[in-house]
C-alpha cells in the first residue's frame, strides 16, 4: 500500500448516508456459468472466490478509470482459532483493503497473481483497518476505496428455513437487514453449486446494473481462461455488451451528444449512467456548463449524482424547463470590479492573518533534457498575459477593496537559479519558494523560479494566490504550458 497515493472512489462517493435507504438487488447467476467459474478455479488450484475478487476488481476498474484499484474485502477473523474457533462467540470478522493490479495481466497470471494476495492477507487477517490505511501514501483520515465485497458460504435458502423452523419453534424472524457504510457493497453467497450476488448501493447508483457488471465480468473471465487468452484483461470492457437502448426524444439526444463530448465516448444509451461510464465530480461540473451553454437549461449537481442515469436525467430537465440564470457578460474594464464571495473572504483573511502562506498554491514540474530557458519564460508570460487573473492586485477601497489590473509588460518573467553546484539545497528551495508570502496589493500573485540541478535537469517552481487561482486552475496551467 506504500504507493497508494489515490483512493479508488467509483461514482465519487466516499460514505453512505446513515439516514439514507440503500438500493438492494440479487441475482443468482446462471448454473452453467457457476460451473465453468468452479471448473476454471479447480484447474487454476485457486478459489472460486478468488475468480469473483477479480471479477469485482475489473468492474471497480473500469467504473474508477484506473489500472490500479483497491477495494475492502470482508474476512471471516475465524482461521487461525483453531478447532472449535467457529463456536466462540465475538466480533471476529474484519475488513482489510486488497489491491489488485491488472496493467500487463492475462487473465490466467491475474488469478494466480490475485490468489497470492488473499492467501497473504490471511497473516493479518486481524490487523486494523486503520493500520492499513496510515501505510498507504495518502493523507491522514482519507479514505483509501469506497467499496466492499463480502464473500460467504451460505446454506441453501430452502435448506436454511428448514433448519430455522425446527431450531426456533414457537419463534417468528420480523424483520432483518444488512447494511454497511459503504455507498457500494457486494455480497456473493456460495451455495455450494450456485452463487447469488447481492448489490447494495447508495441512491443514483443502480444496484441491478451492479450485479449485471459483476456477471458480465465472469463470462468475459471464464471465456478468457477456457481459452487461454494472452491478452491483457484492462484491454476488454466488462461494462459493454448489455443491452443498448437509444436516446428518446429531444432532450436525451441532446443530452447524450454532450455527455459523449464530455466523456470522450462514442456512444451513450438512454439507461447509461453519467459514472459509469467514467464520470466524476470534475466532469460533472463541466457537463453542467456545457448544458447551460448549449440547451439553456440549469442541473443542479446534487440532482446528476442522485439520479445519474441519461433517461432520468432529460426528465428532471424536462420538468425544470429552461434556465433563468442570465448570462455572464464582460464588464467594462474603464472601471473598478469588485471581488468575488470567494475573494472576499481570501482578503478578509490576508488582512487577518498577514498574507497566510497557507492560500499559496506551488506548482513544481521537473525537466529533463535539453531546455530551451528562453522559450519556456517566453511561454510563461504568454500564459500571464492571456489570463487577466494572474495579473490581478487587490487594492483597498471604502468597500473593502477592488481589483486592478498589472500591464503584462510590467509583469516579472522567470527567476532563474543554478544549484548545480549544490544540489542538495533543492528541496530547501522549493519549500521556501511554496511558502514566501504574496503581497496582495502590490502583486503580482504569481511567480515562477526555474532552478538547474544538472546540465539537463531543471526544476520549474510556479506559485499563485488562491485568490487569483484554484486547484483546478493548475491543470490549465500546466496544459498551456505544455502546448506552448
Amino acid at each position: 500500500m506504500g504507493d497508494v497515493d489515490e483512493p479508488t472512489l467509483p461514482y465519487g462517493l466516499v460514505m453512505a448516508s446513515a439516514d439514507q435507504i440503500p438500493g438492494e438487488a440479487r441475482l443468482t447467476l446462471d448454473i452453467a456459468l457457476c460451473r465453468q467459474v468452479r471448473d476454471q478455479a479447480r484447474q487454476l488450484s485457486v478459489s472460486a472466490a478468488t475468480l469473483m475478487h477479480l471479477a469485482w476488481a475489473q468492474v471497480l476498474g473500469q467504473l474508477s478509470g484506473r489500472d490500479s484499484m483497491v477495494f475492502g474485502t470482508v474476512l471471516l477473523g475465524r482461521l487461525r482459532g483453531g478447532e472449535g474457533g467457529e463456536r466462540a462467540l465475538g466480533v471476529f470478522i474484519n475488513t482489510l483493503p486488497l489491491r489488485m493490479d491488472l496493467g500487463g495481466h492475462c487473465a490466467r497470471s491475474a488469478v494466480l497473481d490475485l490468489h497470492a494476495r488473499l492467501v497473504g492477507m490471511l497473516t493479518h487477517e486481524h490487523a486494523q483497518l486503520a493500520l492499513a490505511q496510515r501505510c498507504s501514501a495518502l493523507p491522514a483520515g482519507a479514505p483509501l476505496f469506497n467499496t466492499l465485497l463480502n464473500y460467504r458460504h451460505s446454506a441453501v435458502p430452502e435448506v436454511d428455513d428448514q433448519a430455522s423452523n425446527a431450531a426456533w419453534q414457537g419463534i417468528e424472524v420480523v424483520h432483518a437487514e444488512e447494511r454497511s457504510n459503504y455507498p457500494l457493497t457486494l455480497c456473493i453467497d456460495d451455495f455450494g453449486d450456485a452463487f447469488s450476488l447481492t448489490a447494495q448501493t447508495a441512491p443514483g447508483i443502480d444496484p441491478q446494473r451492479i450485479c449485471a457488471y459483476v456477471q458480465q465480468a465472469l463470462v468475459h473471465l471464464v471465456q478468457a481462461l477456457e481459452q487461454q487468452s494472452e491478452t491483457a484483461l484492462i484491454e476488454s470492457s466488462v461494462l459493454l455488451g448489455l443491452t443498448y437502448k437509444p436516446p428518446q426524444g429531444e432532450i436525451e439526444v441532446a443530452l447524450a451528444q454532450i455527455w459523449a463530448e464530455v466523456l470522450q465516448i462514442e456512444q451513450v444509451g438512454r439507461h447509461d449512467h453519467f459514472f459509469d461510464l467514467g464520470g466524476h465530480s470534475l466532469l460533472a461540473m463541466r457537463m453542467v456548463s456545457q448544458l447551460r451553454q448549449q440547451m439553456g437549461m440549469e442541473l443542479p449537481l446534487g440532482e446528476l449524482f442522485a439520479l445519474g442515469e441519461l433517461a432520468a436525467v432529460a426528465s428532471a430537465l424536462a420538468g425544470a424547463g429552461r434556465s433563468e440564470l442570465s448570462l455572464i457578460l464582460p464588464a467594462p474594464r474603464d472601471q473598478s470590479l469588485p471581488l468575488s464571495f470567494a475573494q472576499q473572504r481570501l482578503w478578509f483573511l490576508a488582512q487577518m492573518e498577514g498574507g497566510n502562506e497557507a492560500y499559496n498554491i506551488p506548482l513544481a514540474l521537473r525537466i529533463r533534457g535539453l531546455l530551451d530557458v528562453a522559450a519556456l519564460t517566453a511561454a510563461v508570460s504568454r500564459i500571464v498575459e492571456r489570463h487577466e487573473t494572474l495579473r490581478s492586485r487587490f487594492i483597498a477601497c471604502e468597500e473593502g477593496a477592488e481589483v486592478v489590473f498589472t500591464a503584462s509588460a510590467a509583469m516579472p518573467v522567470l527567476h532563474v537559479e543554478d544549484l548545480r553546484q549544490m544540489p542538495e539545497t533543492l528541496a530547501e528551495r522549493v519549500a521556501v519558494e511554496a511558502t514566501a508570502a504574496f503581497d496582495l496589493t502590490r502583486g503580482p500573485l504569481i511567480r515562477g523560479c526555474l532552478l538547474q540541478v544538472e546540465d539537463e535537469q531543471h526544476v520549474l517552481l510556479l506559485t499563485v494566490h488562491h485568490i487569483v487561482a484554484d486547484g483546478w486552475s493548475l491543470g490549465v496551467l500546466t496544459r498551456e504550458l505544455l502546448a506552448l
